[in-house]
């Protein structure tokens, strides 16, 4: 037995035995000067078998795979190559969102570096999938959807282009865990333990988790990181946030929840978490680095010294309130009465909220110039627009800010802290307030965007990125023995409470779907990268 649940156990041993001695009784005046009489005997039974079950949960189990200063460092450092690298990420291409596009990118970027990478990314049902790729049901299989990734990869990469066999040796390998939509959160989540999309025989390196929140949620498998040497949660976005958003009273009290189970999860299942700003909440041994880059289509763009900028302002992003139309709406608004215009602006996206948005720029005078698309587009194509307003302050780094950045663009956007990585750019136009937002609005309807230099450049590539993911995944940081309890207990209570969801019949299809994909392995090829 552990030392430190040896010494759990005998504190509960010697509360049951302090109580069943010093049965309870009513203290009077009479009593006022003798000792103590002891705890009520039924609640400190309670709390004494409450307090030996998490002792039990938190100890009786393995530790993490490494425990030791030296192994962590080891582990945590991925500047050679080499390794063997499993990304599992809550979205995938052709959703351009970011979680889909900024791991499928690092997921290649880090097999051009010499490493074995598997890219792991959630299947939907033919039924779901018009909810999330624009409307259409696009694959009847995962294979089917694997090679829509591969070649989406390929279009990135001139050199991957061929259809030799040694050129498609330079993408990932592909798999795929069940995954469900659920419309009234606008995500895709596990219905399947992400751990076990790999065959077992695998070895289990390095793990990124993007959005490990999100990933762990509802997880129910054994801690990640008894099964990988190195678990990294990369934080994408900012569901605290978005919580508190929420209708009153539910938002103040789901937010703080939330904070609370987002820790809880991240401390559980990960070694090292990487926060993309910080206006995200707090976690257990994080660090802030923006490790994202734009696509070298985005970069090519920006390069050129000729622009066509027949439109002024535009907004890319999904079209729910909370992803900034909230905070634009007002803005807007308030830029008609002071200036007695009605800004035109193209706004992009598909959503949930998409009725609602659009009916807003019809109802009122100051939103009579906004075009409301509705439709999902790739950001590359909107040349022809000189400035992106981006309200937003719920984000966590909006990847919309960042390519339009790197497309040589004006950003108009808030001045806040999942901004402060785009204090570097002199094209990036801050506001505090509505008159600066005013001001902001027409300096970029009135001067052109200055050219992008060779660090900007290099800052927003990918490879500067992961110059950056390199440099904070890297620590010696170790769980202590009080954190490796919490951490076992935490999991293990997951474990129990989730394991329960998953028991619902609708999920069959899904699972046997993903299990028939898995069986017939032999119809997806497996992909590795060679040095280049």
């Amino acid at each position: 037995m552990k030392p430190l649940q040896a010494m759990l156990a005998a504190g509960g041993a010697l509360a049951l035995r302090a109580t069943l001695r010093n049965p309870a009784r009513t203290i009077n005046e009479e009593d006022e000067d003798r000792e103590f009489p002891g705890l009520p005997i039924v609640p400190t039974l309670l709390c004494a078998a409450g307090w030996s079950l998490f002792a039990w949960i938190g100890l009786a189990q393995k530790d993490d795979m490494i425990t030791t200063d030296e192994q962590v460092e080891i582990a945590s450092d991925i500047s050679e190559g080499g390794r063997t690298i499993t990304i599992v990420t809550t979205a995938s291409v052709p959703w351009l969102t970011g979680t889909a596009v900024n791991p499928t990118i690092r997921a290649v970027e880090l097999a051009k570096l010499d490493n074995e990478v598997t890219l792991v990314l959630p299947w939907l049902l033919p039924q779901d999938q018009p909810n999330v790729f624009s409307g259409k049901v696009m694959f009847q299989s995962p294979a089917e959807q694997a090679q829509y990734v591969r070649e989406w990869m390929k279009a990135l990469y001139p050199s991957a282009e061929d259809d030799d066999e040694e050129n498609e040796m330079l993408l990932p390998e592909i798999r795929f865990y069940a995954g469900g939509y659920a419309k009234d959160v606008g995500a895709v989540f596990p219905l399947s333990d992400i751990a076990k999309a790999l065959p077992q025989n695998t070895f289990r390196d390095v793990l990124i988790l993007e959005e490990p929140e999100h990933l762990t949620w509802y997880y129910y498998g054994e801690r990640l990181t008894h099964q990988y040497r190195y678990v990294v949660g990369i934080i994408h976005t900012n569901y605290v946030a978005y919580a508190l958003n929420w209708d009153f009273p539910v938002g103040l009290v789901k937010g703080p929840l939330l904070w609370f189970y987002n820790k809880w999860c991240t401390r559980a299942h990960t070694h090292r978490i990487v926060k993309l700003s910080d206006a995200m909440q707090s976690f257990p041994r994080a660090i802030t680095a923006n490790v994202h880059g734009v696509r070298d289509a985005f970069l090519d763009i920006g390069k050129s010294t000729e622009h066509d900028y027949s439109h002024d302002f535009y907004f890319v992003g999904k079209l729910v309130w909370q992803k900034g139309y909230n905070r634009l709406v007002p803005l807007l608004k308030n830029y008609y009465r002071q200036t007695g215009e009605a800004l035109p602006m193209e706004w992009f996206g598909s959503g949930d909220d998409a009725s609602a948005i659009y009916e807003s720029t019809q109802r009122e005078v100051a939103l009579h110039n906004i075009i409301c698309r509705g439709q999902a587009v790739d950001h590359v194509e909107l040349t022809n627009f000189k400035a992106l307003i981006n309200a937003s302050d719920s984000e966590g780094l909006a990847t919309v800010t960042l390519e339009a950045i790197a497309m040589g663009k004006f950003v108009v956007i808030i001045d806040h802290r999942c901004n402060h990585f785009f204090r570097q750019f002199p094209n990036a136009l801050f506001y505090r307030n509505q008159s600066e937002f005013i001001g902001a609005v027409q300096y970029a309807a009135s001067h052109q965007p200055n050219p992008l230099t060779d660090t900007e450049l290099e800052g927003l590539s990918w490879s500067g990125a992961m110059s950056r993911l390199v440099d904070a995944v890297q620590t010696n940081q170790t769980r202590g023995p009080v954190d490796n309890f919490a951490s076992n207990a935490l999991a293990r209570m997951m474990k129990i409470s989730s394991s329960k969801l998953f028991r619902n019949p609708d999920y069959a299809e899904i699972m046997e779907e993903v299990k028939r994909e898995r069986e017939g392995r032999d119809s997806l090829r497996s992909y590795q990268v060679a040095a280049t």
